[in-house]
């Protein structure tokens, strides 16, 4: 189980660093924003979404565990022959539980933020798109206007 902590440490991380590029995007050069944005559009599939799905569920599961092993070691369950050492190794299996309980909190919060700057970076892209493609149309049909100018001048 150490090691499934372990690897939502690290998801942990790998989001809080993708939010902070994501956030500071537009702040970015050119360069380096260019092909940030290429990947995203290249990125979009059913298979990203089944992906990202299942893991905010993994994380929900690791959440909800945590929750019900801090619950669990909330009460010292006193014995007549265990004393100051047992209540010592529950309080840090509590410590423990609840830490891993924030951490994976965190770290579905973090996907949630995620998701949404991934969600407002694609319409983003799209509407930039769609503005390019718009401005090539009225460049088009300027051109046939004064075509046409020129020949009702002439």
């Amino acid at each position: 189980t150490n090691m499934l902590w372990n690897l939502v440490y690290y998801a942990f991380v790998t989001e809080v660093v993708m939010c902070m590029l994501f956030m500071f995007l537009s702040y970015l050069p050119m360069f380096i924003r260019r092909p940030i944005k290429d990947a995203v559009k290249k990125l979009n599939s059913p298979l990203l979404e089944k992906a990202a799905a299942a893991y905010v569920l993994a994380l929900t599961m690791c959440f909800a565990g945590s929750i019900q092993m801090a619950s669990k070691h909330r009460h010292h369950h006193e014995d007549a022959y265990a004393g100051h050492n047992n209540n010592l190794l529950n309080d840090s299996k509590r410590l423990r539980a609840e830490r891993n309980s924030f951490l994976s909190f965190g770290s579905l919060f973090m996907a949630l933020v995620l998701s949404q700057l991934w969600a407002l970076l694609k319409r983003v892209i799209d509407l930039e798109e769609k503005d390019r493609t718009q401005a090539g149309v009225n460049e088009a049909f300027l051109k046939q206007d004064a075509k046409a100018l020129e020949q009702t001048i002439a």
